[in-house]
């Protein structure tokens, strides 16, 4: 039937606003077009519902019940948990998606998105920085991670610690305080009980990988401490575990607010073992092997196959698989590696140059490189531009490397590439001292430091 002064039939044109990819887009279309607005008026539940599935994915139940979960207040005088969310069944989803509701399905999926390009990066296919994870193994990696977002909605952290210090203050002693931690618990359990074991495998695979994330989020964070708690950490969620990795500057002040909290003994009753115990407990009652981080079986919940797992070093040979270095994986490894970093790659300038501040403070620190290309990876282009040594002639700027090979060559042209970059910069290259990086008297006087040029062989007594 046509009813929108179209040459379209009414059911086409539902056809096209069910198909569009985005609120956005749907908005778009029956604003601009009178015709698709009325024919949007006739059947609007369907045609949000349809555009949530094609922004969501089919993980869209998974969301939902991650949206429309309200936790109660912080101020209960104990923690009750008859609120826990029913099973995920479809039917009971099939309440009219709202405009605020539509909202957080945006922001959830782009959270959701991120992580997986991390999770596909890191795990499945190291050569692409989108994600490459076929329709099924999606579907597998979104939903854990809806899940363990509702996890954390349930579980909120900040519940705990002012819970403690009330029940402190009102001189409650620690059996009841207890009794609290063992309601939690069972709690925990009862909520993760109703996912089959393939899909505790699915959650358990994905906490493991947003530990992965968080440690190099918070390498660099002065609450040390923490690093050795990573797992209570999983209780700020999945959302503010992202953010933190992308711009650890960013920090609203939840993870240092919960490393305090873990620390000072006030959360971390509560948040140790935040997902692998219920899980654990779990798989042992239903007599299923509890899986390792390094277990196969753990990932292969969510990928059926791993792209270059067993990929060598285009110089050493040597098998390192996802660990390579190659242009997709340079941000990553900027990052999370102890070496390549913007704080630790002046370490890597031979002799005892890297005690030499004056030498290479202004060009090798992290306020330099922060916003922009990693500081290896422009020393790297730069060796492959014509100032390589004879012996890495074999060596092309294509070629994939263990973190081993990418220091070695960095090692012998990291200090040739500071003098270009000064020389670049205008600066007057001083005489060199005869000694060279190896010279000891840089270490200790500054003005042995300023008056000569230590970027440079040594000449004596070579």
């Amino acid at each position: 039937m046509t009813s929108n002064g179209l040459p379209l039939n009414d059911d086409i044109v539902d056809r096209i606003l069910t198909f569009l990819p985005s609120f956005s887009a749907l908005r778009s279309a029956i604003l601009t077009s009178k015709s698709f607005y009325e024919v949007f008026q006739t059947r609007p539940k369907s045609t949000i519902r349809a555009v949530s599935f094609n922004v969501v994915g089919p993980a869209l139940p998974q969301a939902l019940r991650m949206v429309r979960y309200n936790p109660p207040d912080y101020d209960s005088e104990e923690m009750i948990y008859d609120d826990l969310p029913q099973p995920e069944l479809e039917d009971v989803h099939e309440a009219p998606i709202t405009p605020k509701e539509s909202v957080e399905l945006i922001k959830i999926e782009e959270t959701v998105r991120g992580l997986e390009d991390l999770f596909s990066l890191r795990h499945k296919n190291r050569r692409l920085t989108a994600s490459q994870l076929p329709p099924l193994e999606s579907h597998r990696f979104c939903r854990a991670v809806y899940r363990i977002m509702l996890y954390s909605r349930i579980f909120e952290w900040k519940r705990y610690p002012d819970l403690v210090e009330r029940m402190e203050f009102e001189g409650t002693d620690s059996g009841e305080i207890a009794v609290v931690m063992e309601k939690t618990r069972a709690a925990r359990t009862e909520f993760l009980s109703q996912f089959s074991t393939r899909e505790l495998y699915e959650i358990l695979c994905v906490t493991v990988f947003l530990e992965e994330i968080l440690k190099v989020a918070i390498k660099d964070l002065d609450e040390a401490q923490g690093r050795d708690n990573l797992e209570s950490l999983l209780a700020i969620g999945p959302a503010a575990i992202l953010q933190e990795f992308r711009d650890p500057g960013y920090d609203d002040g939840s993870i240092a607010e919960l490393i305090y909290a873990v620390d000072d003994n006030e959360s971390y009753p509560f948040s140790a073992g935040f997902l692998s115990n219920p899980i654990g407990s779990l798989l042992a009652e239903r007599g299923v092997k509890i899986p390792s981080r390094d277990d196969r079986e753990l990932w292969s919940s969510i990928l059926d196959i791993i792209d270059g797992e067993h990929d060598t070093c285009d110089q050493c040979g040597r098998e390192t698989g996802l660990e390579l270095l190659g242009p997709s994986t340079y941000g990553y490894f900027d990052k999370s590696s102890e070496i390549l970093n913007a704080t630790s790659i002046h370490n890597l300038l031979k002799g005892k140059l890297p005690r030499n501040h004056r030498e290479h403070g202004r060009y090798l620190s992290e306020a330099r490189w922060s916003d922009g290309e990693p500081a290896f990876t422009a020393a790297f282009r730069w060796i492959h531009q014509g100032h390589k040594l004879a012996e890495f002639d074999g060596w092309k700027e294509e070629d994939w490397l263990c973190e081993c090979c990418m220091v070695g060559i960095l090692r012998e042209h990291l200090h040739l590439w500071l003098l270009d970059l000064k020389v670049q910069n205008g600066e007057k290259i001083l005489e060199n001292c005869w000694w060279g990086y190896n010279c000891r008297t840089q270490t200790h006087s500054s003005h042995h430091a300023s008056r000569l040029n230590h970027l440079c062989e040594q000449t004596r007594f070579a």
